[in-house]
């Protein structure tokens, strides 16, 4: 699969995640705007940048990422890894403490 279906697969994973944690979901309709989405849950809005990244999983068990991109300002980054067919957010430091820049 090329990258831009592979981009399109993540937000439309995304999309569905969120709504089943409870969010309203916003997806933008123009490959041009700042945000891939826009969440809401209980009056808090989030505006959501989804990545995919590479993962696996090492031999003690810790979860490794490859991913050198960042998000618009003031956008929370969601990583869908396709791999493992998963979602994280970004901040999730126990997750994120083992990443490491794309090369």
């Amino acid at each position: 699969m090329d990258k831009k279906h592979k981009g399109a697969v993540a937000e439309l994973k995304a999309t569905a995640w969120l709504l089943q944690q409870g969010y309203e979901v916003f997806r933008n309709v123009s490959p041009y705007g700042p945000y891939d989405i826009i969440a809401i849950k209980d009056d808090i809005i989030e505006k959501i940048d989804v990545k995919t990244a590479s993962c696996y999983t090492t031999i003690n068990g810790k979860l490794r990422f490859y991913k050198g991109a960042k998000s618009q300002q003031g956008a929370k980054m969601l990583i869908y890894c396709y791999e493992m067919d998963k979602l994280w957010w970004k901040e999730d430091y126990n997750v994120f403490v083992e990443s490491q820049p794309f090369k």
